[in-house]
C-alpha cells in the first residue's frame, strides 16, 4: 500500500513538471483609424504587432480592393514588429473599405486590426492629342512603317496607351506613368488598304480617352504623274497685240493620288529663275487636277512656262514620283539694240538739316525685265533702296535729310543686272565694272 502511494506522488510531480506554459494573446495596433488613397496608386498600411510568445506571421487583406499579402517572420520570432506594407488597389475602385491586418503567434493565437481606406473618386478623363491621318507606301520587300507621336495627360495618373487596328493587324501597347507623357514610335505595316486607326489612353482610375485616324497603305509605287497639255509649243504671241496675255490650261493625273505642284513663267534671260513673271504653288488631292492660269508677259522676248507635279509618294518617303513640263513662249520683235537709261531726278546740291526727295528713273523702249537694283552711296546712309524695276518706266524714290556738310555720291551698282528682254544693259559711266552711273550732291551749311 505504501508503495502505491509513492508511485502516485511521483506521477503527480512529473505531471506538474510537464504542464504547458501559457502566453498572453497577440495584439495588432494600427497607426491610424482611416487613410485616404487613389485607385491605381500605392498606399501604406502601418502599425505594430506584439506577441509575448513570438510572432509567426501576419497578413494584410482586402478582397474588395484585390489586396492579399502574407508575411512570415524569421526563424527568431520577434515579440514586437512594426510593419509598413505598401498596397496597390485595383484600377477603377472607389468608395471606402476596411483593410484587415491579422497576426498569428507561435502558439497559434490570433489577433487582428483594421484601417478604413477612403478612395477618392476620379471623374476626370485623360486627354490625348489628335492623331493625323497616315499615308504609307510599302517598300519593295512588302513592308514599311509610319511614325506616331502623341501626348497624353491626366489629373491623377496615366496607366497605359494602346494603338490598334484589327483590320491592319496593328496592336501596340505603351506603359505610361505620371500625369503627362509623350510617345514617339514607329509602327510597322504589311497590308495594303484603308483602315481605321484607334488610340486609347487609360488612367489609373480606368477612365479613357480616344483618338482616331485613317491609315492608308499603298503598294510600292514607281509610276510618275502625267501632265497633259494640248496647246501649241512654242506659243507665239503677236508683238502688236498688247497686253501680251494668254490663257494656259493643263491637266494632271496619277495612278495613286496627287500631292501638289507648281507653275512658273521665266524669261530665258533670267538664267537663275530669280525674278519669275509668275510663280504659284498648288495643293491637290485625288487622282486628277487641272491648271488654269491667265498669264501676262511684261515685254517682248523669249520665255518658258514650267509646270511641276508630284504624287503623294513624295510626302511620305525619301523618294517620290514627279513630272515636269516646259512650254516655250515667244513674243518676237525686230532686233532691239536700244539700251535702258538711268536718270537721277534729284538735286545736285542740298543744305544740312533739310529733307529732299531723291529719285532714280529707269526707262526702256521695250521694257526692263523685273529686277531689284542696288543703290548705295559714299557716306553709308542710303543702302539698297527698296523697289522693283520693271517695264518701260520705273521711278524709285527715297526721302533723306542731310546731317552734315560735304560731298555725297549715289551709285547705281551693277551687281544686280538691269536689262531689257533683248539683254541690253544701261551704259556704264567710266566703263566701270561695279556701277552703271552715279550722282554727286554737294551738301552745304
Amino acid at each position: 500500500m505504501k508503495r502505491l502511494t509513492y508511485i502516485f506522488a511521483a506521477l503527480a510531480v512529473l505531471a506538474s513538471c510537464q504542464q504547458t506554459e501559457t502566453y498572453d494573446a497577440p495584439k495588432v495596433v494600427m497607426d491610424a483609424e482611416s487613410i485616404s488613397a487613389r485607385a491605381g496608386f500605392t498606399f501604406e498600411v502601418t502599425g505594430t504587432v506584439t506577441a509575448p510568445a513570438g510572432i509567426d506571421h501576419f497578413s494584410v487583406k482586402c478582397a474588395a480592393y484585390g489586396i492579399d499579402k502574407t508575411y512570415s517572420l524569421s526563424d527568431v520570432k520577434p515579440t514586437s514588429y512594426a510593419f509598413k506594407v505598401e498596397c496597390l488597389a485595383y484600377v477603377g475602385v472607389s468608395g471606402e473599405e476596411d483593410v484587415i491586418v491579422s497576426a498569428v503567434d507561435v502558439a497559434g493565437q490570433t489577433a487582428s486590426g483594421k484601417v478604413r481606406v477612403f478612395f477618392e473618386k476620379d471623374t476626370v478623363k485623360p486627354t490625348v492629342t489628335a492623331l493625323e491621318d497616315v499615308v504609307v507606301f510599302l517598300k519593295g520587300e512588302g513592308e514599311s512603317s509610319f511614325h506616331i507621336s502623341f501626348t497624353a495627360k491626366d489629373n491623377q495618373g496615366l496607366m497605359h496607351a494602346t494603338l490598334w487596328s484589327n483590320e491592319a493587324g496593328i496592336q501596340k501597347i505603351w506603359m505610361l506613368s505620371g500625369t503627362e507623357e509623350t510617345i514617339e514610335d514607329d509602327i510597322p505595316v504589311t497590308k495594303t488598304g484603308t483602315f481605321p486607326l484607334t488610340l486609347d489612353v487609360f488612367d489609373n482610375s480606368g477612365l479613357t480617352a480616344t483618338a482616331t485616324a485613317t491609315l492608308t497603305v499603298y503598294a510600292a509605287d514607281s509610276e510618275a504623274p502625267v501632265i497633259t497639255y494640248g496647246g501649241a509649243n512654242p506659243i507665239l504671241i503677236d508683238p502688236a497685240s498688247k497686253p501680251y496675255k494668254i490663257s494656259f490650261n493643263a491637266n494632271v493625273t496619277d495612278n495613286v493620288g496627287l500631292a501638289g505642284g507648281q507653275i512658273q513663267v521665266i524669261n530665258k534671260q533670267d538664267v537663275n529663275w530669280a525674278n519669275p513673271v509668275l510663280k504659284k504653288e498648288y495643293t491637290w488631292s485625288g487622282k486628277s487636277a487641272s491648271i488654269s492660269e491667265e498669264i501676262t508677259f511684261p515685254a517682248p522676248g523669249e520665255y518658258f512656262i514650267y509646270v511641276y507635279a508630284a504624287d503623294i509618294s513624295t510626302t511620305v518617303q525619301e523618294w517620290g514620283n514627279s513630272a515636269e513640263l516646259y512650254v516655250d513662249v515667244s513674243i518676237d520683235v525686230e532686233e532691239d539694240t536700244e539700251k535702258p537709261t538711268i536718270t537721277f531726278l534729284s538735286p545736285t546740291s542740298a543744305k544740312v538739316g533739310e529733307t529732299y526727295t531723291l529719285q532714280v528713273e529707269f526707262k526702256d523702249n521695250v521694257g526692263i525685265l523685273s529686277c531689284w537694283p542696288t543703290i548705295n552711296e559714299s557716306a553709308g546712309w542710303v543702302k539698297a533702296w527698296p523697289g522693283e524695276v520693271v517695264g518701260t518706266r520705273t521711278v524709285l524714290t527715297k526721302d533723306y535729310t542731310f546731317t552734315s556738310a560735304g560731298w555725297v555720291t549715289i551709285y547705281v551698282e551693277s551687281g544686280n543686272v538691269i536689262a531689257d528682254a533683248a539683254g541690253n544693259e544701261p551704259a556704264r559711266i567710266d566703263d566701270s565694272d561695279w556701277y552703271y552711273t552715279y550722282l554727286v550732291i554737294e551738301v552745304v551749311e
